[in-house]
Parts: C-alpha cells; sequence; structure tokens
C-alpha cells in the first residue's frame, strides 16, 4: 500500500501536480505563445479586483470578444458579502459578494488570469514586515492551490494611499511577486517605469475611458503602448455602466493592431526591459 502512494506522489511531482489535490500548476502569463519580435506594438490589458460576483458577468463578456483579463483575488475573504455596508458608503445599493472557495475551484476563473491582492485586502504600510510576506504568500499559496495558477503579481489593496516605499521593498525582497498594480489613472499609453508600482491608464468608470481607446487606437504606433484598465466588477452595476464596458472591450478586440494580454503575459514580455 504504501509503495503505490509513494508512486501516485512521485508521478504527481514529476508532472508538476498538487501533491494534495493532483491539480497541475502553471506559473502565470507563461503559456501565451506571445513574443516580440523588435517592431513597436499596442499593448492592451485589463483588471478587475476581490475576487467578486460580477466577475462572472465581466468574463462572459471578455470571452465574447475573446479577451484575458486578470483577477486579483482576496482568498482569506471568499464567500464574504459586504453589500450592506459599501451601498452605505457609496450611496448606491450595490452588491458586493465574493466566490466562495468551491465556486473558484469549480472554474469560475477558467481560462483567466488570476492574481493576489493579500489575504485579507489590508493596508500594507501599516503592517509590519512579517505580516506584510504572510499576506500575500497565503495569499498566493491558496490560489494557486484552488485555481493551478501560481500568480507573479498582485493589486496593492486599499488604493495607493496604503503604500509605502518599506512596503514595496518587502514585495520585491521577501516574496515571489514581481509585478503590483497601483490605482492612480496616467492618462498616457506609456510603459510601466517600475513594474511593483504599475499605474494603469486608466478605470474603467473614468468618463474619458472611450475616448482614451478612441486615441488608442488612431495613434500612430513609434514605441510600444500600453493601455491598461482596471476597476471593481460592483462599480459596473453601481453606475449602470455594463454597456460602456461592453462598448470599450468591442473597440479593442476589433483593431487587429492590438496585441490583448493579460497583466501576467505583459509582465513576462517586458521583465527583461523594466524592473520590478
Amino acid at each position: 500500500m504504501k509503495k503505490k502512494v509513494f508512486v501516485a506522489v512521485g508521478l504527481c511531482m514529476l508532472m508538476g501536480f498538487n501533491l494534495f489535490g493532483c491539480m497541475p500548476k502553471t506559473e502565470a502569463g507563461t503559456d501565451s505563445g506571445i513574443v516580440r519580435d523588435g517592431t513597436p506594438r499596442k499593448y492592451f490589458t485589463i483588471s478587475c479586483d476581490d475576487g467578486i460576483t460580477q466577475d462572472a458577468r465581466i468574463i462572459e463578456i471578455l470571452k465574447k470578444y475573446h479577451v484575458k483579463g486578470t483577477f486579483f483575488i482576496n482568498s482569506g475573504l471568499l464567500g464574504e458579502d459586504i453589500s450592506d455596508m459599501l451601498s452605505k458608503t457609496i450611496g448606491v445599493e450595490v452588491t458586493h459578494k465574493r466566490w466562495t472557495k468551491e465556486e473558484i475551484q469549480n472554474g469560475v476563473y477558467e481560462g483567466m488570469d488570476v492574481a493576489c491582492h493579500t489575504y485579507t485586502h489590508p493596508s500594507m504600510k501599516d503592517l509590519r514586515e512579517r505580516e506584510r510576506i504572510s499576506e500575500i504568500k497565503k495569499d498566493v499559496r491558496h490560489i494557486a492551490k484552488m485555481t493551478g495558477i501560481i500568480p507573479v503579481g498582485m493589486a496593492w489593496p486599499g488604493g495607493d494611499s496604503a503604500v509605502d516605499d518599506e512596503s514595496v521593498r518587502t514585495v520585491a525582497e521577501k516574496t515571489s511577486i514581481r509585478f503590483a498594480r497601483c490605482t492612480t489613472a496616467t492618462g498616457t499609453f506609456e510603459l510601466p517605469k517600475r513594474f511593483l508600482r504599475w499605474y494603469p491608464t486608466a478605470s474603467a468608470l473614468d468618463g474619458n475611458v472611450l475616448q482614451l481607446a478612441d486615441t488608442f487606437l488612431q495613434a500612430d504606433c513609434t514605441k510600444n503602448m500600453l493601455f491598461y484598465v482596471w476597476l471593481h466588477g460592483y462599480e459596473l452595476d453601481a453606475f449602470d455602466a455594463w454597456d460602456t464596458f461592453e462598448t470599450l472591450i468591442e473597440k479593442i478586440a476589433s483593431d487587429e493592431n492590438v496585441i490583448v494580454v493579460t497583466n501576467s503575459e505583459f509582465y513576462r514580455l517586458f521583465s527583461s526591459e523594466i524592473p520590478s
């Protein structure tokens, strides 16, 4: 009996499988098949925070136009429902319910990129170093176990005011995370200067997001360009922005000159040029 167990474990290890669930694991962004040839290109990437139920409708739209997105998950808050509190905070009735462990294991994010949003969504600058490390490592470990994807990136929880230089140093030196998205919009199509302070072009809720898309699509591509959009799915409900969101995705997907990548895929493409 013991021999059979050892053989099974050995086979799982050789095939890159999880020892407990025998789930194959892949590092995020490594299997896209996208390569660079030295020609300047236009890139588009999109990410969504919190791992909430509106992501299902977002994914439906993304798949309709053959677009992949990145979804940042707090694996220590699975199943949490803060709808009442959030509705009171923003003054609009809205649902904010996180997927359960079972729902994620059953493939909610199949075909998408998943990444870290820390285990319980704290302000990282308010934590001691060992607490920051734990928040990230636990989240990465649980996401990998649930999805088979080993995250290489994260979104800073709490927005840019919750990030400081010490937090960035901790992530760079003590964790496996190599990119981290901020929230302050640049309104430009510049590539990030540092991956651990990766500023997006715009939020999907910004009033000029479709104008930015048109500008991006019409621009001459003399150097590499990146249009990065981020959002929380509940915002599309709260501000009745689903039509705008789908129009954005349709615009981007209809232009064959745009290379659509996940956050992790973009990191892989440019990691040799842009420092973490």
